[in-house]
């Protein structure tokens, strides 16, 4: 666990986790849903570096993920905005133990029944 500056609590989650969902979205990358499995929307991210990434939402909801290259999660959100700060790790088995390169920040707003993606590639930072 890790510790916002206020003291919220972010649950990173790996996909060594059996049964957080259905394995797949309607947004046609098979992607497991990790949290609030009902939705209504959804973000979802995709990491396609060959290194690991962590990200975890700032000042709303107190989650956050540590992904391994090549995984997809999914997590379900109630209409309004976010942001998630997003940074490159070093991965163990399922959790980030050394983060480097500059963090990134993408605020994002969801409708109901909608999916924000965020593809994470050599572009991206």
């Amino acid at each position: 666990m890790k510790f916002l500056k206020a003291g919220t609590i972010v649950i990173f989650i790996s996909f060594l986790v059996i049964g957080c969902g259905n394995g797949s979205d309607s947004g046609g990358t098979n992607c497991n849903v990790v949290a609030n499995e009902n939705g209504p929307s959804f973000l979802k991210v995709i990491n396609n570096l060959s290194t690991g990434l962590e990200w975890s939402f700032i000042n709303s909801f107190p989650f956050g993920a540590d992904m391994k290259p090549g995984e997809c999660i999914s997590v379900g959100l109630d209409e309004g905005s976010y942001t998630v700060e997003i940074n490159q790790c070093t991965i163990s088995d399922a959790v980030c133990i050394l983060s480097f390169g500059p963090a990134k920040r993408r605020t994002f707003t969801l409708g109901n029944q909608h999916t924000h993606t965020i593809m994470v590639n050599n572009s991206f930072f």
